[in-house]
């Protein structure tokens, strides 16, 4: 889907929880592969990001997964990044599978530097969308369905 029409707020919800970067303007940089673990003892929810450096699994609050998740969006600028974030949930109230947050499309670039990024965020979505193994959930805004650019 596009920019800012409700993608990660949709992965929240699955989650149960607010967890994911939230800005009106810069949105994702990276995928941001969040793994669901059905765990019946964990009430409340368990939350851990893994380290980039050591890929080691590290347990947080989600208060400070949101700051984590947002730093590392926020940190590619203009840029963008196929090296993903990766965050996992274990509680007693999902089922077990793996989701991927990506980038949303841009539909408007008005400068040079725009449609660059526009164009690199368009090469990542599509390296996704072309792995036959991926699954896709597209997310539009609610609207007329003849106007909806994903179909």
């Amino acid at each position: 889907g596009k920019q800012s029409v409700g993608k990660s707020r949709l992965i929240e919800t699955l989650a149960g929880e607010t967890f994911n970067f939230i800005s009106g303007t810069l949105g994702s940089r990276r995928p941001t592969v969040l793994e669901f673990r059905h765990v019946e003892s964990a009430d409340p929810s368990r939350w851990y990001v893994r380290n980039p450096q050591t890929n080691q699994w590290q347990p947080h609050p989600v208060e400070m997964v949101m700051q984590i998740v947002g730093q590392r969006h926020e940190e590619l600028g203009e840029s963008v990044s196929a090296s993903p974030i990766y965050v996992r949930i274990e509680s007693a109230g999902c089922v077990d599978m793996q989701i991927v947050d990506l980038p949303g499309f841009r539909d408007f670039s008005l400068d040079g530097e725009s449609q660059a990024l526009a164009q690199r965020i368009e090469e990542l979505d599509l390296s996704f969308m072309r792995n036959s193994r991926n699954v896709m959930l597209v997310v539009e805004q609610a609207g007329d369905a003849a106007t909806m650019s994903s179909l």
